[in-house]
């Protein structure tokens, strides 16, 4: 169904651990979306099938409490700021996939704090303002992102004002950019390799 929704949670909201989360956003209007908890308790997976529609924050994880895994598949839709990671929470592993769509800030890690183990990061298709393979403003260990094709402004292989401890790894195949490729990030360090790959 359609509508107008300001947050919507996967999980629980101030306690209660959730084992598996599925949420398929195919249309309406969202403010924030998170696959995983609110304020307690932790998700242990979660997957977010986004169909269409628009959204302000996605987020993968939860918002103060951590994940383990999170997935996000996006076929379409506008969404400005797209997180693989939580808000304030920290996360194992996420895996974004994006085959369309319209993105301001793609994030293949977590916002405002919480750590992120490993991100996977791949770009079918869409129009991306800026993409980072880490996070926004908390350290990583390691960013994955590939590019198949797209329309971008400027890629990060790392994070925005956040660190990758280990090493960034970022292929592209194909796609138009308009701006500039860093292996690294923005204002964060790489503590050991950056890799650029282009086909």
């Amino acid at each position: 169904a359609n509508g107008q929704f300001q947050n919507v949670y996967g999980g629980s909201n101030k306690s209660g651990s959730v084992d598996k989360v599925t949420i398929n956003h195919n249309q309406g209007t969202t403010l924030n979306l998170f696959g995983g908890n609110n304020e307690g308790g932790n998700t242990v997976t979660t997957t977010i099938n986004y169909l269409d529609g628009t959204t302000t924050n996605l987020y993968g994880g939860g918002n103060k409490t951590n994940s383990a895994t999170s997935t996000i598949d996006v076929t379409n839709g506008t969404i400005a700021n797209l997180f693989g990671g939580g808000n304030e929470a920290g996360i194992d592993d996420t895996i974004i996939n994006i085959a369309n769509g319209q993105f301001q800030n793609v994030y293949g890690g977590s916002n405002k704090s919480g750590t992120v183990t490993n991100t996977t990061l791949t770009v079918t298709a869409g129009n991306i303002t800026n993409l980072y393979g880490g996070n926004n403003l908390a350290y990583a260990d390691k960013s994955n992102v590939t590019i198949e094709d797209g329309i971008f402004k400027t890629i990060y292989g790392g994070g925005n004002e956040a660190a990758i401890t280990n090493s960034t790894s970022l292929i592209i195949n194909g796609g138009t950019f308009a701006s500039n490729i860093y292996g690294g990030g923005n204002y964060g360090t790489v503590g050991q390799n950056t890799t650029v790959k282009i086909s």
